[in-house]
């Protein structure tokens, strides 16, 4: 009788290991036991540790060697505010956590308030009057589709890459500046020098 019980518990061990396995074939493979998801528009969701700009460390410079990713693993809840416009403004951003449901508003409140002192300090294309921040991500939810997601989040790698400037801006320059190591004429402008 005992070996009958050994042998039943042995079996059920043996039903919960393979269970345990087929876990992370049906779901997303790439997502560990603590590792978050968000969900996109389109209906479509990912790991957040997919996404290499959600993998940056050093993006809350107050938590150096975190990223969002990272952080967002010990938290229940959590919001990520952005630049809304990086061709336009200087990227910032803020991250928020167990606030309650109030995250979003906090990280964006917070990111506009560091947006002040970027734009003093990197500038702001002409094009636009006031740099603001969005919500990127609010407790696992975005508003962009998947592809425009990941378009975004590149975008901001690109911008951070190039020293927060708005990418219009630092665009301009990198043009102008090989116009004149070529030699092409450039406008003149109406200052006074």
């Amino acid at each position: 009788m005992k070996l009958i019980k050994h042998l039943i518990a042995f079996n059920c061990l043996k039903v919960l290991a393979a269970v345990a396995l087929l876990i992370p074939l049906t779901s997303n493979a790439a997502c560990g036991l603590l590792d978050k998801k968000v969900s996109f528009a389109d209906g479509s969701s990912a790991c957040l540790n997919e996404f290499s700009f959600l993998n940056v460390k050093g993006l809350m410079k107050s938590i150096p060697n975190e990223s969002y990713s990272s952080k967002s693993k010990s938290h229940g809840s959590y919001a990520i505010a952005v630049t809304a416009e990086p061709m336009l403004c200087p990227f910032e951003q803020s991250m928020q956590w167990d606030w309650s449901g109030d995250d979003g508003r906090r990280a964006v409140s917070s990111c506009e308030s560091k947006m002040t002192a970027a734009v003093q300090t990197f500038g702001k294309s002409a094009g636009i009057q006031n740099c603001k921040c969005e919500i990127l991500i609010d407790n696992g939810k975005t508003k962009f589709s998947k592809a425009e997601f990941d378009q975004r989040t590149k975008q901001y790698e690109r911008q951070i890459a190039l020293g927060l400037k708005p990418i219009q801006v630092v665009e301009a320059q990198i043009k102008e500046q090989a116009d004149r190591a070529a030699g092409v004429p450039m406008p003149i402008s109406g200052g006074t020098g």
